[in-house]
């Protein structure tokens, strides 16, 4: 099962909202807190993400991002419908 939705803005803009552990309750609905050494993720860093219960270059000023959703887990692709919505919107503010 895949979640996905093309954003008006290229794969750099994307790639940071995605790695931006600020951000990530802000676009993502079942994020309520992240807590990281560093703001930005990176390969080999450990946090926690405290919740409720890929990117795709299309030009030079659009990307697409997915989300993968388990089989067994197809009531959180609403969830990961509204991260994809909150993101583009976020992602087009100046």
């Amino acid at each position: 099962l895949i979640a996905s939705l093309v954003m008006p803005f290229d794969a750099d803009r994307a790639w940071r909202l995605l790695t931006d552990t600020e951000a990530w309750p802000r676009w993502g609905p079942s994020v309520r807190a992240v807590e990281s050494p560093a703001r930005f993720i990176a390969a080999g860093m450990r946090g926690r993400v405290r919740t409720l219960a890929l990117v795709e270059a299309l030009g030079a000023a659009r990307c697409r991002v997915a989300f993968t959703v388990p089989t067994w887990a197809p009531l959180y692709l609403p969830v990961c419908r509204v991260a994809l919505r909150r993101l583009r919107a976020l992602g087009a503010q100046p």
